[in-house]
């Protein structure tokens, strides 16, 4: 049965819910800005990890982990995830970190709420998630993003009916 506990690390949650696994646990996590320090404050387009802080407390065969994304809004964004062909065969043991590396953040300016969790390594069971955990405010930058997220696409010149540039 879960245990609810209040806040997150940065006061971002209402209640969190914990597993009462009880394998590994989800310590910390951190942004990591462009310059590789940490941040709570990001830039749309701009270079940003996303640091896990993990602890096994036995041995166990690698988990699969993933973050939610909700808006201010509370509309869901994102829910990027590993795949189990990510890894395999691999023990974790101990403590340590896994790091989720964005190179252009698609997100537009805003605050948005991430929730985090590790599931077995066939995907099916929750082993730790901490929901609404943290928070991170993305600010306007030297090129603007309209909306919640950038479609990371290209305008090409336009082409007139006969080929050649309009």
């Amino acid at each position: 049965e879960a245990e609810r506990i209040g806040g997150g690390s940065d006061g971002a949650a209402e209640a969190e819910v914990r597993s009462a696994h009880e394998l590994i646990s989800i310590d910390e996590v951190e942004f990591l800005g462009h310059d590789g320090l940490p941040t709570k404050v990001a830039t749309p387009l701009e270079p940003l990890t996303v640091r896990m802080h993990w602890t096994a407390r036995e041995p166990i065969e690698l988990p699969l982990f993933s973050f939610a994304v909700e808006s201010e809004a509370g509309v869901y964004v994102a829910n990027p995830g590993m795949q189990t062909e990510d890894h395999t065969g691999k023990l974790l043991t101990g403590s340590g970190h896994v790091d989720y590396t964005v190179d252009s953040l698609a997100l537009g300016p805003g605050q948005y709420t991430f929730s985090v969790a590790a599931h077995d390594h066939s995907g099916t069971t929750v082993l730790d998630k901490r929901e609404r955990f943290l928070t991170l405010r993305v600010q306007p930058g030297s090129r603007m993003v309209y909306g919640l997220v950038d479609m990371l696409g290209r305008w090409e010149p336009p082409v007139s009916a006969t080929g050649g540039p309009a």
